[in-house]
């Protein structure tokens, strides 16, 4: 028995036969390994474009460059990008995909959806401000006149009434006429530097003013830079104990948020 197991070990066929099956077993490693890595095309990746904001041809063009596909998979309206542009996309930009990928992507629509117009006559002025943006619609001016304080009287839409019910785009300007009492009441002038420019709307209106003239400064050049924007300037001049007639006017001029210190820095008028 001793005598068989050292002559199977000194056996040089026995050697022959162990080192042929490890090479046999190394070579269908590299050779799957080699198969899996082209299958799933191993390490060829690359980082996704930004398309937002792109026209569908344009992002075509990239896509194809990067050999990536696109999908459109859903439109929305947006007034923070041109129409026909893309919005959103996944995956991300930035992040590392592999070539042949899809790319799903949220087109702008070219007309706004259409909402249907509330009912703000009666209601508060407060109340009719949420309703308006709760809607998908714009505050426009407000127009004060005798009547009960702070109601609203009637609802415009383009300077002529317009019924509760409709259809009509999101995104409309609604006006409001409003009743401001019926005495020659005063209140304080609200202080409007800084805010942007909804935020401004929202406090004249609730101060029983108007925004009269509205001035943006040559630097702002897209809707989303307009949204943005804060108030540098305001006239009537912001003063803590100034008083002004419920209905009156209010005047302003907006830049781009970086640029406020500058403007302030140049007029303390309102400070």
């Amino acid at each position: 028995m001793k005598d068989r197991i050292i002559a199977f070990f000194t056996d040089k066929y026995m050697y022959l036969h162990v080192g042929g099956m490890i090479l046999f077993v190394f070579l269908v490693y590299v050779l799957i390994k080699l198969f899996l890595t082209s299958y799933t095309n191993h390490g060829e990746q690359v980082p996704v474009p930004n398309f937002k904001g792109l026209s569908f041809e344009r992002a075509l063009e990239i896509a194809d460059e990067s050999n990536l596909e696109i999908v459109v998979q859903d439109s929305v309206y947006s007034t923070a990008y041109p129409k026909g542009t893309i919005v959103e996309h996944q995956p991300q930009p930035g992040l590392f995909i592999k070539e042949g990928r899809k790319i799903f992507i949220t087109m702008n629509a070219d007309t706004p959806p259409n909402v249907k117009m509330p009912e703000l006559v009666d209601e508060s002025l407060r109340q009719a401000v949420s309703t308006i943006e709760s809607a998908g619609l714009k505050v426009g001016k407000i127009i004060y006149k005798i009547g009960f304080k702070d109601l609203v009287l009637e609802q415009l839409m383009d300077g002529k009434k317009i019924k509760s019910g409709i259809q009509i785009p999101k995104g409309t300007s609604i006006d409001l006429f409003v009743g401001k009492g019926d005495s020659d009441e005063k209140t304080f002038l609200p202080k409007l530097i800084g805010l942007d420019y909804k935020d401004a709307i929202a406090k004249v209106a609730s101060a029983g003013l108007n925004i009269d003239f509205v001035q943006f400064s040559s630097s702002i050049k897209t809707k989303e830079d307009s949204a943005n924007a804060v108030v540098w300037k305001q006239l009537p001049l912001y003063h803590a104990e100034t008083q002004i007639s419920i209905g009156g006017n209010i005047d302003i001029w907006l830049v781009p948020a970086d640029e406020l210190s500058n403007m302030t820095d140049n007029d303390d008028s309102n400070f």
